[in-house]
């Protein structure tokens, strides 16, 4: 019986993980609590937004972000991805950081 249980909550937390879809992600910009796009930074981060994507390259997957910050290390584009599901504390945001020449460096998310 217990290992049952162990293999419901292992197959409930995977089926949790959504695949990246343009679609749901534009329709869900404003959306702050049980945001899907939560659910979708997994595959976003690990098959997407990969180090040395082009920003167009980016901004064709993901659309306009919510907000731009240039300075000295470069440029970061910041998109809400609402709070984790069932925990509607601090939104989350998806930060991507980009050279001078414009390719991506480093994707984060960070709790505001």
């Amino acid at each position: 019986m217990k290992k049952l249980i162990v293999i419901g909550t292992l197959l409930i937390c995977i089926s949790c993980k959504q695949k990246y879809d343009k679609n749901i992600w534009v329709k869900n910009e404003h959306q702050n609590t049980d945001n899907p796009r939560f659910d979708m930074m997994e595959d976003l981060m690990k098959n997407y937004l990969l180090k040395g994507t082009s920003s167009d390259k980016v901004f064709e997957l993901l659309d306009k972000p919510k907000d731009i910050d240039t300075n000295q290390l470069g440029i970061h584009w910041t998109y809400p991805i609402g709070s984790n599901p069932g925990f509607h504390i601090d939104p989350y945001y998806l930060v991507i950081d980009f050279d001078s020449t414009g390719n991506l460096t480093a994707t984060r998310i960070e709790e505001h």
